[in-house]
């Protein structure tokens, strides 16, 4: 088919294409607005060890980098999730549902974390409908991670979380983008 016959072609049929241009932009408006709004909360952590003097830095590097590799695994864990549903915060535990299936569901839906590569760098992520449940999440997860760290590795009280980024909530709701 050469290039005036495929002009041609679109020429002879732009009432059909414009009808279907609009038909998929009507359906993602409505998929677009049938999605809850959610309320996104981000915060930064870095996971840092004590190490003797003289040891060697790049092993210190990567075993932060491990350290954090797993404490962003843990998060996503049901251990986790009610560890810091427990932290003391306003949380709202029937958010996530009445058994541990939908609650896990919901919170792999609700919570993110991320180890960032060659840091010990951890990206929280809390989306919800509330901006304020957005934010006593992050505050739980991060607490957490601090507070309750040595839970998931053996490296006991050598190993520090701190924050450093407070959590920031968006003001307008950002999910769906």
């Amino acid at each position: 088919m050469g290039e005036n016959n495929f002009f041609a072609l679109l020429s002879n049929k732009k009432q059909t294409l414009l009808s279907v241009i609009i038909l998929f932009l009507i359906a993602a408006v409505i998929i677009t607005f049938i999605q809850p709004f959610k309320y996104t909360a981000e915060a930064k952590l870095l996971v840092v060890q004590q190490f003797p003097p003289g040891f060697d830095p790049y092993s210190a590097s990567k075993s932060n980098e491990y350290l954090s590799s797993v404490l962003a695994q843990v998060v996503s864990s049901n251990s986790f999730y009610n560890e810091a549903l427990n932290a003391g915060f306003n949380v709202k535990r029937d958010y996530f549902g009445p058994d541990t299936n939908e609650q896990m569901k919901t919170w792999h839906q609700t919570v993110a974390a991320a180890s960032v590569a060659d840091s010990g760098i951890i990206n929280i992520t809390v989306k919800h409908k509330d901006q304020y449940q957005a934010d006593q999440l992050i505050r739980a997860v991060n607490f957490t991670l601090q507070a309750k760290h040595n839970l998931y590795h053996g490296i006991g009280e050598h190993a520090l979380v701190k924050i450093i980024d407070q959590p920031l909530v968006s003001d307008k709701p950002n999910s769906p983008n």
